[in-house]
């Protein structure tokens, strides 16, 4: 840290959330005392802001409730300067004041509940003890005031704590399996069922590590203690999968750790819904036409095997109720509202009418586990988790000809190229790996499809490659083609609109969208996918109701790139800024210079800033270039997608965002989409909404 305002080096600590609130110092770890419960929950409340700011108004209802604000707000000065005093804040540039908010600097502190995060998100297995250790006791154990306002806070950053907990465990406890860690292993999973008790793909992995350390016994006793709490509490029994362990380890059947089934990977339902499913049909919500009196008919065991299943989001939720639904009591009828008539006016003269179930997801092939494994791996594609292209290789491996898990693990192969490759390595070495990934998706592709021709996932992997490859004639064929087989599939209608966004067919693009909402309005993706052509028709009021409406940090920040963009575009560039910052929290943990420089710039809009000045910004924010007085640089990553052939072709449609009307009249915006291969795209298919032939050979746009 630098020095503070006095020249003396700024001190900086570790909080601690999970369990008893500790606050200790770095330099030389001795805690730091804060007898006030109230300075305490002020500290935890401003470090788990996603922009680490509250209003003196918000603090007040929090710490106080309903009571009078006037000699609240003269409380609220008074904890915040025994809160300034443990920390020794003289200058209060640690707990400072901007205007109506109190702000926290972040960067002074190492806080618990971050490190849980970004262990929970991340992909690698760095730091799998740390992960196991962090999760030792609930949220601000033992901390309490007499105030609605806390205790509703803390309850539901409780549960987004604890859900985050267990796929952290989730994922310790299956990378350290397959290091041969077994006992840290073990601890992962003790530590899992102590949160989710009855998570039964947690309990089968953890049976079978006991077995494979020679404790048969504590297996077994893993066993009895589930086998009590279904049958006393929910009046169910262990699923087929659970006592099929439980017989292996009974027999003493050893599997070595490459030999057992996929369906015991912790990825598979460890990690929790962020929606859990209760108890009593009562408790669950009502998601994608599921009524009250639908659920109640449901068997009790349902509600176990679907809430170790979900991952996250509605249309897991509604995807899994129905499999189960239809496999344990076929008896049951679970029915979809209709779509309002006159909600899409015309999808595409290829695609025809969409009027059936959304959840009706046809499956060709494949036994009743095959089907429901092949289900829940979807909606874990669709809630964007990752990690599930090892589950999807494994149900492959064991059903090689079920073609609808061939495509989905075609559409699941990444070509992880990323902004900042794009720029740090060579043109030829980015374009090498890229094809590298590219040849990998598009042989499973060609392999489901030789299977079936008609599997829908398959075409859109290759539309997508040769949209990437600016065959854009070749890839609208391959995306209407695959709408055309399932016109109600999330994924088609989605590629889809994003394929007439990106060539600039923004009036088609709206209906598609919107017939996408209607299907399915409670899925965070869909929903920040349908604000896009609202967007970039300059329907921003629209867009940011739609984007408001959705969970913070819904979809890995997504929804905050595109709230910033939206908010810029009003004008409310301070709101902006914050929802860039607030992606910092949502996918860095807290770190990431780049972004925090995008949150700076942002805020100063619209000054103007030297073009050459500024830094080059990741694909997704290039449009701040537009407010401070540089337009032109929003070329810049367009141009280098082109030069390699890779990146993200689908942040091309940004180009047709009003804030860049001024640019698409420049030679060089001109000189781009010809290159590209767009304006011979546009001479065959129709121009785009706001561009037109001039003569035989030129172009105006607007």
């Amino acid at each position: 840290m630098g020095p503070n305002g006095n020249g003396r080096p700024q001190e900086r600590w570790y909080l601690r959330l999970l369990g008893e609130f500790e606050l200790t110092k770095f330099s030389d770890g001795s805690k730091v005392a804060l007898a006030g419960r109230r300075e305490r929950i002020i500290l935890a409340h401003l470090a788990l802001c996603p922009n680490f700011r509250q209003s003196r108004r918000k603090l007040v209802e929090l710490l106080w409730g309903d009571k009078a604000e006037a000699p609240m707000l003269d409380n609220l000065r008074t904890c915040l300067w025994h809160l300034r005093k443990a920390l020794g804040d003289i200058d209060r540039r640690i707990v400072s004041s901007d205007g109506k908010d109190i702000v926290l600097d972040a960067s002074a502190f190492a806080i618990d509940v971050w490190a849980l995060r970004a262990h929970a998100v991340q992909s690698s297995s760095a730091g799998l003890d740390d992960a196991v250790s962090l999760c030792r006791g609930e949220f601000l154990e033992g901390l309490s005031i007499e105030s609605d306002g806390f205790e509703t806070w803390r309850r539901d950053e409780a549960a987004r704590i604890r859900d985050q907990s267990v796929q952290a465990l989730g994922r310790a406890m299956k990378d350290l399996a397959e290091l041969d860690k077994t006992d840290a292993a073990i601890e992962a999973g003790l530590r899992l069922l102590q949160l989710e008790p009855v998570c039964e793909p947690a309990l089968r992995q953890l049976m079978r590590l006991y077995a494979q350390s020679g404790r048969r016994s504590a297996a077994l006793e893993l066993y009895q203690r589930l086998s009590d709490t279904l049958r006393t509490d929910f009046g169910s029994e262990p699923e087929t999968e659970t006592t099929a362990v439980f017989s292996e380890v009974s027999r003493g059947v050893r599997q070595s750790k490459r030999g057992q089934p996929a369906a015991i990977s912790a990825a598979h339902g460890i990690a929790a819904s962020g929606m859990p499913f209760g108890k009593r049909p009562g408790d669950v919500p009502s998601y994608s036409g599921l009524n009250e009196t639908q659920l109640a008919r449901l068997p009790r065991k349902t509600w176990i095997y679907a809430r170790n299943a979900l991952i996250a989001g509605s249309l897991a939720a509604a995807l899994m109720l129905t499999i189960f639904a239809q496999f344990l009591n076929p008896t049951v009828s679970i029915t979809k509202p209709p779509v309002a008539a006159g909600s899409v006016s015309n999808v595409s003269a290829q695609s025809g009418a969409v009027s059936s179930n959304a959840l009706a997801i046809p499956v060709r092939g494949g036994d009743p586990q095959t089907n429901g494994e092949f289900l829940r791996l979807r909606a874990r594609r669709l809630s964007r988790e990752s990690g599930i292209v090892a589950d999807l290789e494994s149900l492959v491996a064991r059903d090689p000809a079920f073609a609808p898990a061939v495509g989905l693990l075609a559409r699941s192969y990444s070509t992880p190229v990323r902004d900042h490759e794009l720029w740090s390595a060579s043109i030829n070495e980015t374009r090498f790996h890229w094809q590298m990934d590219a040849e990998k998706k598009q042989n499973a592709a060609f392999r489901a499809l030789q299977l079936d021709p008609n599997e829908p996932r398959s075409l859109l992997v290759l539309s997508s490659i040769e949209t990437a490859r600016e065959n854009w004639i070749v890839a609208d064929d391959l995306a209407r083609q695959a709408l055309a087989l399932d016109p109600n599939d999330f994924e088609s209608l989605n590629s889809y609109a994003i394929f007439l966004t990106v060539v600039g067919r923004l009036e088609e693009a709206l209906p598609v969208t919107q017939h996408m909402l209607a299907l399915e309005p409670f899925v965070p993706v869909i929903n920040i996918s349908a604000s896009i052509p609202l967007l970039l028709s300059g329907r921003n009021k629209e867009a940011i109701s739609l984007l408001e409406s959705l969970p913070a940090n819904a979809v890995g920040g997504f929804r905050n790139e595109a709230l910033a963009r939206a908010y810029a575009a009003e004008g409310r560039f301070d709101e902006a800024a914050d929802q860039i910052r607030a992606i910092l929290m949502t996918r860095y943990g807290g770190t990431g210079e780049i972004i925090e420089a995008a949150a700076r710039l942002m805020r100063s809009a619209p000054a103007a800033v030297e073009p050459a000045s500024l830094p080059v910004l990741p694909g997704r924010l290039n449009f701040i270039y537009a407010y401070t007085g540089a337009p032109e640089r929003m070329l810049e990553y367009p141009e280098r997608v082109h030069d390699t052939g890779v990146g993200l072709p689908a942040l091309l449609r940004f180009l047709f965002d009003p804030v860049s009307a001024q640019l698409r009249k420049t030679e060089r915006f001109k000189s781009l989409v010809r290159n590209m291969g767009l304006v011979e795209y546009w001479r065959e298919r129709g121009w785009p909404d706001m561009c037109r032939p001039v003569g035989r050979d030129d172009f105006v746009c607007d």
